[in-house]
This record gives C-alpha cells, sequence and structure tokens, in this order.
C-alpha cells in the first residue's frame, strides 16, 4: 500500500498539469485498455492522456504501475524525451525491483542521449545516458548486451570526447596550455577509443611546446604517440620541435 501511496502521488504530481481532463467514469482498466489501443494507431499524445487518467483512477497498485510504464513509453513514442525521462525515473523509483528494470534504464539511456547536445554545448545529457547504460550493464548484463545498449553508450562517449577535444582546442587558440593540457589527458583516460586520441596527443604535445618547462612533457607526450601511432605523419616535424624544446632547456 506504502508504494501504491507513493507512485499515486508521484504520478499526480507529474500529469495533472497536463491532463486535459479526468475521466472518472472509467476504470483504469478500460483507460489502459484505451491507451493501449491509441499506441497501436501511432497516437501518442491522446495514449499518454488515457495512461494519465487510469493512475489517477487505479484502484490496485498493479494498475497504477502498469499505467505509468506505459505513459512513459508514450511520450518516448512522441519524442517527447523530458516528459518520458520523468515518467520512466518516477517508475524506476518506486519498481526498481520490477522485471521491466532493464527496460526502464535502456529507456532512460535512449532518451537522455536523444536530448543530448552538439559537442560544443553543454553535455549533462550525454552523461546521463552513459550514467543508466553504465548502470544498466552493473546490474543486468545480460539485457545490456541484448538491447545494444554498447552501440549507444559509445556515440554518448564519442560526443563527451568530442566535447572535452573541443574545448582543448579553445584553450590552446586562447594562449591556456596547462590547461588545454588537462583536457586532452582527461579525454585519452576516460575515452581511450575516441577517434580523438590521436589528435589529443598531438595537441598536447603543440601545447607543451609553449610552456616554458615543457620539454619533458613534449618528449613524454611524443613518446606516447609513437608507441601508440607509429605511422602519424606529424612525428618527424614534431620530433625536431621536441629535440629544440629540449636543447634550449638544457642550455638554460
Amino acid at each position: 500500500m506504502k508504494q501504491f501511496c507513493l507512485i499515486f502521488i508521484a504520478a499526480f504530481t507529474l500529469c495533472v498539469a497536463c491532463s486535459k481532463y479526468v475521466e472518472v467514469d472509467k476504470s483504469s482498466q478500460e483507460l489502459i485498455g484505451e491507451g493501449v489501443a491509441l499506441m497501436e494507431a501511432k497516437k501518442y499524445n491522446k495514449a499518454a492522456q488515457k495512461f494519465e487518467n487510469a493512475i489517477l483512477n487505479a484502484e490496485i497498485p498493479a494498475d497504477a504501475q502498469d499505467a505509468q510504464r506505459r505513459l512513459a513509453d508514450a511520450y518516448f513514442m512522441d519524442k517527447n524525451f523530458l516528459d518520458a525521462v520523468a515518467a520512466y525515473e518516477v517508475y524506476y523509483d518506486i519498481y526498481y525491483q520490477s522485471p521491466y528494470a532493464p527496460y526502464i534504464l535502456n529507456r532512460l539511456g535512449l532518451s537522455y542521449s536523444n536530448m543530448s547536445m552538439n559537442p560544443k554545448r553543454d553535455q549533462t545529457y550525454a552523461v546521463k545516458s552513459t550514467e543508466y547504460f553504465d548502470q544498466l550493464e552493473a546490474l543486468h548484463p545480460e539485457e545490456f548486451k541484448n538491447y545494444g545498449a554498447e552501440s549507444e553508450r559509445q556515440n554518448m562517449y564519442m560526443k563527451l570526447s568530442e566535447h572535452e577535444y573541443q574545448v582543448g582546442r579553445y584553450y590552446m587558440r586562447t594562449s591556456k596550455p596547462e590547461s588545454a593540457i588537462m583536457r586532452f589527458r582527461y579525454l585519452l583516460d576516460n575515452y581511450p577509443t575516441s577517434h580523438r586520441v590521436e589528435d589529443s596527443y598531438i595537441s598536447m604535445i603543440k601545447s607543451a611546446l609553449k610552456l616554458d618547462d615543457g620539454a619533458v612533457s613534449a618528449s613524454q607526450y611524443l613518446k606516447e604517440l609513437v608507441d601508440s601511432y607509429p605511422d602519424n605523419g606529424d612525428i618527424k616535424s614534431l620530433t625536431k620541435k621536441v629535440n629544440k624544446k629540449q636543447k634550449i632547456y638544457h642550455e638554460e
């Protein structure tokens, strides 16, 4: 009964503002059935209204639980991902032990990934997406594999790594080589499969060469580049610059 009260209160707060009217003369089962039919007809917004009312009219916890999940699905299919996240999180907070828990975690990851922004902008949603996919993998590894969640998580990793790379390049352009190196190193440590790894090594070397005491660091970054990408076309020219920097450093 406690769970039923919690979900009723949470669901009421979530949906009462957006529900156009409450169908008090219909049972929750009837409303859920109508919502399912509307989902099949791809009328997701109208289906959401049915599920909202089903939650409000629910006489037993099972109906409230079922309607809450379907409400989240209706928002998701309608590409209303912000409301989908809110509805899925209400469900998971209360029914994290439900057989649908892996499904909910996957949908949360997908909802946040769909809201994630251009790599040059804030990446809060991309971070939240990876957190839910990580949770899915940790708690339900088989379902994580079956849902193919790794592919979407990798997409988020690529977006996050691109964000770090662009921030690092910004610091290079604004003559802040130490800050640039920190961002590139963060990228290398946290996103080792990123397409920006090779570029980050090169940028780290160039940033270190801008520092008065950067000879040792530049040499180390060059070694890492050579070890990881021995065929890189910039190695020869970078080696000359690093050697020159080391010579000046030792002369001083």
